[in-house]
């Protein structure tokens, strides 16, 4: 499943953990994200390139079946659109 791009939305970044939910109408379930699977190059990135996700925003990722705090997917490559309208 990790090749089959999802398109979906963060549902919450927790900063000072490193970590997230994400959403999307292609899985059955949230997807539990980490800090280190986010793309480098994401519109998300912070100062000094600290990767972070910012609530509601479009994303694109894909996913594992992987048990993970009480989720059942694990993002593996996470990519945040920018906001429509810029560019």
């Amino acid at each position: 499943m990790t090749d089959t791009v999802h398109t979906g939305w963060v549902v919450e970044w927790h900063g000072e953990q490193g970590w997230g939910v994400l959403d999307c109408r292609t899985l059955a379930d949230q997807a539990w994200a980490h800090y280190s699977s986010l793309d480098v190059e994401s519109s998300g990135n912070g100062p000094g390139g600290f990767r972070r996700l910012t609530p509601a925003a479009e994303v694109e990722f894909t996913a594992e079946r992987a048990e993970q705090d009480g989720y059942h997917w694990r993002a593996v490559w996470v990519k945040e659109k920018p906001p429509k309208g810029s560019k």
